[in-house]
């Protein structure tokens, strides 16, 4: 495996890319549930939405 920036090297690796599509499968599911929290006035659900769509934020959820 390569080793060094992906801008660098001209590649990204497999890891990158399962990473960024899991960060864009929660930002979804993370918009749907804000959506369906605010329809059904559910404090659950909105802070669930919230607290999914920040963890791609944090850098210790990519460790």
């Amino acid at each position: 495996m390569k080793t060094g920036a992906w801008w660098l090297t001209g590649s990204i690796g497999l890891d990158t890319l399962l990473s960024v599509g899991a960060s864009l499968i929660n930002l979804l599911v993370a918009r749907v549930l804000l959506q369906v929290g605010r329809a059904h006035s559910s404090l659950a659900l909105e802070a669930d939405a919230r607290l999914l769509s920040a963890a791609p934020a944090d850098p210790r959820a990519c460790a």
